[in-house]
């Protein structure tokens, strides 16, 4: 059921967008009731977190190298592929847009599992000393997803590899003690 949902919701993003798409319409498309949707997804937003928190899981891996610079290098190529996704854009630039209270609530979410998720490569290189022990995981993850997130969403840019090496290789050497990190009630504003 929930990859027949899945593959519903992207071909259905694909042919109209997400502003186009309800839950009934996903349900007639996956061959599901619609009210087995909404028992496991009470609302789109709940829906939209579900599916792109698997997405990025299957499509973003945790990278697990041995080398912190790899490590990074190879989830921005990860964010990189699953960007260059229509249905994937429209879904971030949907959660960016939307100004409700569970929209907001979902992105926060959203971001909130991701930096988890992908901290490990942070806490990883504390552990094998390439980074200092006080530095903040969501710090060095910031810094290395936001040149990238602006140029594919904001610019509408595609990234080469050789550019995620440079950005890779810049977070990899800087130093962020002392950097604050946003806290989840930024994300909400």
């Amino acid at each position: 059921m929930v990859t027949a949902v899945r593959q519903a919701l992207f071909d259905l993003l694909a042919e109209r967008g997400l502003n186009g798409v309800e839950i009934p319409e996903i349900a007639l498309r996956a061959g599901v009731n619609r009210t087995t949707i909404y028992r496991r997804w009470p609302t789109k937003a709940a829906l939209l977190l579900a599916l792109m928190l698997e997405e990025m899981r299957v499509r973003v891996p945790t990278p697990n190298t041995g080398c912190f610079q790899t490590d990074l290098e190879q989830m921005l190529k990860g964010i990189a592929s699953i960007l260059a996704d229509p249905a994937i854009r429209s879904i971030f630039f949907f959660l960016s847009s939307r100004v409700d209270p569970e929209a907001a609530r979902v992105k926060s979410a959203f971001w909130e599992q991701r930096f988890a998720d992908s901290g490990e490569i942070v806490t990883r290189a504390v552990m094998r000393g390439e980074l200092p022990k006080d530095v903040s995981p969501r710090v060095i993850l910031e810094l290395a997803a936001a040149p990238l997130l602006y140029r594919i969403l904001i610019l509408g840019t595609s990234v080469d590899d050789r550019t995620i090496r440079q950005m890779a290789a810049w977070v990899a050497r800087q130093d962020v003690k002392g950097f604050p990190p946003l806290q989840a009630a930024d994300l909400r504003g």
